[in-house]
């Protein structure tokens, strides 16, 4: 019929099969939560562009939605939605659908899940939302885990088996060049080099350089992003238990600054205490590390993991 393929879902996770037919539970867990994510970035857009009466309606709709999608699969005795596989951990995190206390529970058995299998769980359309949930909690470790793999299902194994084109499953059955997995690119401009972009000023006016230094025993790292306000540059590298972070900033621009340090109060900017480096503002300090906001220019950062 013409409705075989109208519910692809999280097509096609390891250990799966191209299948069409009627919608099981777990296709219309995905095609709601997903328009749940859908209705919020849309409200997020709304919200930039100065529309805050349809942000705001927005906001309202995805909520009742959210209300409506948990109510409708959650399944409380085993505190998931439809499965326990990393997609169904992902996306309604990401969606915010749920009690923060069960969202929180979900990330904590996506972390776990990660950790133990070392390996992704997901389709081409989970796989995103595992990408972006991952690099806005930070946990570039586990992204750089999963894509050091050479065994199935992994990049590492499309490369090792003499890929030059992403393919459509990660066991290579059917099309092998396909737009599917790219989204691992992100890892490597959002997570090694921590290049992000601020909701609160679109464009890259304002944004957001958290470099993961150092992560899983990395020695260095070096790229650039071209936007639409200039070129965001940024290189580190970590020798002998000190590191060092490069960064330019475009004109007109303005980066937050965010050094994973041990020891926020010894980091230092050309050779002098980052706090009083000039074109350096708003610092701040925790165990996490050094932050602070800088203005159009190049920067040299010396700290201490």
């Amino acid at each position: 019929t013409r409705d075989v393929y109208s519910f692809l879902g999280d097509w096609v996770p390891p250990g799966g099969v191209q299948t069409g037919g009627p919608p099981d539970e777990k296709r219309r867990f995905f095609k709601n939560a997903y328009r749940i994510w859908a209705v919020r970035t849309a409200a997020r857009i709304a919200e930039s562009i100065g529309r805050t009466a349809d942000a705001e309606a927005l906001r309202r709709r995805a909520e009742e939605l959210a209300v409506a999608v948990h109510g409708r699969f959650f399944d409380r005795e085993r505190g998931v939605y439809v499965t326990a596989r990393q997609t169904y951990y992902a996306l309604p995190v990401l969606a915010g659908i749920g009690p923060e206390e069960v969202r929180d529970d979900l990330f904590r058995r996506l972390v776990a899940d990660v950790e133990e299998r070392r390996h992704v769980d997901t389709g081409i359309h989970g796989t995103w939302f595992l990408v972006k949930l991952l690099l806005e909690r930070r946990r570039a470790d586990l992204l750089h885990l999963v894509a050091s793999q050479r065994d199935q299902p992994s990049w590492g194994h499309m490369l090792a088996a003499g890929a030059t084109t992403i393919w459509e499953q990660w066991d290579g059955i059917n099309s092998r060049a396909h737009s599917s997995f790219l989204s691992i690119g992100a890892f490597f401009v959002e997570g090694i080099l921590g290049i992000r972009p601020l909701d609160d000023t679109p464009g890259y006016a304002r944004f957001e350089i958290a470099p993961a230094v150092g992560v899983n025993d990395l020695a260095q790292a070096s790229g650039h992003l071209d936007t639409v306000r200039g070129r965001i540059s940024c290189a580190w590298n970590v020798e002998n238990g000190r590191s060092e972070l490069s960064i330019v900033v475009p004109l007109g621009t303005t980066a937050v600054v965010r050094i994973p340090t041990s020891s926020p109060l010894t980091v230092q900017e050309g050779g002098v205490p980052a706090a009083s480096s000039p074109g350096i503002a708003a610092v701040a300090v925790d165990d996490g590390g050094f932050t602070c906001e800088v203005t159009s220019g190049s920067y040299r950062f010396a700290f201490s993991r």
